[in-house]
């Protein structure tokens, strides 16, 4: 058969493809960057990303079963991205099985045909398999596909190919799958994971097709391109850490420690949950579905003269994917990621300090009737309107797009009506403010809620609302009321940030 294994049904085989999967493991300049690969053609051939080679960079292959290999470059196909390296496996046989793929599928994948990549997701010590589906791009071309700046970064670097054919992906590839063969349901390769290009929250994601295989083992050339080094920090699929030498059998339990801390996945029923990347605020604001309620949200601090600054004030969010699923939710940084089973819902756990304990942030999913929003609407109610005197709507915060043929987005804000009493947070009074993004199809809805209390006891930030304060030029002095304000527009943010994964802002 083409791949080295003989497929008994119509269904991608996971158990093995992991027969011809490698790690890529390449150190070099205090930097370990990790990857996924495959076995092509013979035991000691792989190929992987391009962008993924160092400058004189000491290349390890981590067989199955463990077992590491050196490496060195042996073909370079700039225009693809593409890198052939090969491994001493042979002087050095390894015990595991391993199955060479020796061959790809001609045919293009159908829109919306499953396909599955299978890989190192931060370059984890076990590998797993991602869930994708062939999107539409019409032409299929990164210069098509992706917008200006991105053009110019690649551009700027020298590959791969603009105008190369590529296919594009609906989900982003996770951290580390750079590299990692790209399956059909009938077992046969289709392409290779390029990884994805940044698009703030969300990835642009797309794959080479195996058809550049035979123009890889074409290739005479053996030398990097001049620009190397640089490519590797435009790609969403890269997973780099600093290393303390350049000496990888030094580093390589030390590295997998680090990269299992830094990219943690979270599961719970159908939800898998993936940290991708941390990002700043204003790094992801341009992408977001509806930057206009940030935007709003900001001005209506600065008409109130409670002044930040969004650059410095560590407005940072960890960034998590679903993979089942193809949700992507911001948490602030410091905060984790956990399931309140009594709630059914998913939270961001914030750190015990006085000022974050007036703020909850919670995501979940549920079926509907035909109207979420009203539903949600009417279940908040149910819940906090008795305490509150009724929640309002506020009308300047109603947003509603049309993402996908199936997926809604919509946005809005409910405002008790009276303060009220929660002991477990203060004897005094609280205001609840509810912010909420939902995106549904026609029959579930996935949402985000940032639950935000305002303590009619604490003067400081009572006067604030009423009179400002300057959190830029001196929030030293006003530590705590700047400090409470800070864990506010978090929390807003963070509601508003939820998105899809396979969405791609209009240019």
């Amino acid at each position: 058969m083409l791949f080295g294994f003989s497929p008994v049904s119509a269904q991608f085989r996971p158990e093995q493809a992991e027969k011809s999967l490698v790690k890529v493991m390449v150190t070099g300049g205090g930097k370990m960057g990790v990857c996924s690969g495959f076995i092509w053609k013979k035991k000691s051939w792989i190929v992987t990303s391009l962008h993924a080679m160092k400058k004189n960079g000491i290349i390890e292959i981590e067989y199955p079963g463990n077992n590491i290999r050196d490496a060195k470059v042996i073909r370079v196909f700039e225009s693809a991205d593409l890198v052939l390296l090969e491994t001493n496996i042979d002087e050095s046989p390894v015990v595991n099985e391993v199955i060479p793929v020796s061959g790809y599928s001609r045919e293009k994948p159908e829109f919306g045909e499953k396909i599955y990549a299978i890989g190192y997701n931060g370059g984890s010590l076990g590998n797993q398999t991602q869930v994708l589906e062939k999107g539409h791009a019409n032409p299929e071309t990164l210069w098509f596909l992706i917008r200006e700046q991105d053009q110019a970064n690649l551009s700027s670097v020298g590959f791969p190919s603009m105008k190369i054919p590529i296919y594009f992906l609906s989900g982003s590839l996770l951290p580390g799958f750079s590299g990692s063969p790209i399956y059909n349901t009938r077992n046969e390769l289709v392409g290779i994971g390029d990884g994805g290009l940044e698009r703030g929250q969300m990835n642009v994601s797309w794959c080479i097709p195996g058809s550049n295989l035979d123009k890889l083992m074409e290739s005479t050339k053996v030398d990097l391109p001049a620009k190397i080094g640089e490519a590797s920090l435009f790609y969403s699929a890269e997973v780099s850490i600093e290393v303390p030498s350049d000496n990888p059998r030094e580093n390589y339990q030390a590295a997998n420690r680090q990269l299992e801390q830094k990219y943690k996945s979270y599961t719970y029923g159908d939800f898998r949950f993936f940290q991708t990347k941390t990002r700043t605020l204003n790094e992801m604001v341009n992408t977001a579905i509806d930057k206009n309620n940030l935007y709003g949200f900001a001005s209506e601090f600065s008409e109130m003269k409670i002044f930040f600054d969004y650059d410095g004030n560590g407005f940072d969010f960890d960034i998590y994917e679903d993979v089942n699923n193809g949700f992507v939710l911001a948490i602030p940084v410091g905060t984790t990621l956990s399931y309140d089973n009594e709630l059914k819902m998913f939270s961001a756990d914030l750190p015990e300090v006085e000022d974050a304990k007036y703020f909850h942030l919670f995501f979940g999913m549920e079926k509907h009737n035909g109207d979420p929003v009203n539903e949600l609407i009417i279940g908040f109610e149910e819940a906090l309107g008795k305490q509150a005197q009724g929640l309002s709507r506020d009308p300047d915060y109603n947003r509603s797009y049309l993402l996908t043929n199936e997926w809604h987005a919509d946005y809005f804000v409910l405002q008790g009506n009276a303060p009220y009493k929660v002991e477990e947070i203060s004897e005094a009074e609280v205001l609840p403010n509810l912010f909420f993004s939902v995106i549904s199809n026609d029959e579930a809805a996935f949402y985000s809620i940032a639950l935000c209390f305002v303590p009619t006891d604490r003067l400081d930030i009572v006067n604030a609302f009423q009179n400002g304060v300057d959190c830029v030029n001196n929030y030293n002095g006003n530590t705590d009321c700047c400090n409470y304000f800070g864990w506010f527009f978090h929390m807003i943010s963070a509601s508003q940030l939820t998105s899809l994964s396979s969405y791609q802002p209009r240019r």
